[in-house]
């Protein structure tokens, strides 16, 4: 019989966290929570886990951080980044920096499970390192806060790491050349 996987939720609302905790757990995981992001990092690199999921804003360290650091650690521990202040630059950032996932809060927990199924099983996150040139203030950005968007947003940030052609299609006027 394969063991559990085990998940760190990273999570400072103590009452999110535990009922993450209890839904993992009701799921067959194997969950540990940390309150804080220094807390969390440092569990993170002493235990093994096969998922980690963190908050974006966090007393001790913040998500971004955690994830660079964690990442650096351990390149192939899929890491679930959340939030409810969801930003473009927070959605390429976390991808750039290794984040398996970026989810929009509040999630469906069917879809925060049916992800971390899919990290356990895969053991290694999809996003490596992406090189992005520095931005410029003069150039118009793309704006958006929905899910769609975040989506988007992730998807940006998984198809500029690859060596490949993407075509881009859409509507004039609806920012193509803004993710060329």
């Amino acid at each position: 019989m394969k063991p559990k996987a085990r998940v760190l939720v990273i999570e400072d609302d103590p009452g999110v966290a535990g009922s993450l905790k209890k839904e993992l757990d009701a799921e067959g995981y194997d969950a540990a929570v940390a309150l804080r992001g220094d807390d969390g990092l440092a569990a993170a690199k002493l235990e093994p886990f096969d998922v980690v999921i963190t908050d974006l804003k966090m007393p001790g360290l913040s998500g971004l951080d955690l994830v660079g650091q964690l990442h650096a650690a351990k390149p192939k521990l899929p890491i679930i980044l959340m939030t409810a202040y969801g930003t473009t630059e927070a959605a390429i950032e976390a991808t750039r920096l290794g984040a398996y996932e970026y989810v929009l809060k509040p999630f469906e927990m069917t879809e925060l499970l049916a992800l971390v199924a899919k990290a356990a099983a895969c053991g290694e996150p999809t996003a490596g390192l992406l090189e992005l040139g520095a931005a410029d203030s003069t150039q118009p950005g793309i704006v958006g806060r929905s899910r769609v968007m975040q989506t988007l947003y992730k998807e940006i940030g998984r198809a500029g790491q690859a060596s490949m052609n993407v075509l881009i299609r859409g509507e004039t006027g609806t920012g193509k050349e803004l993710v060329a």
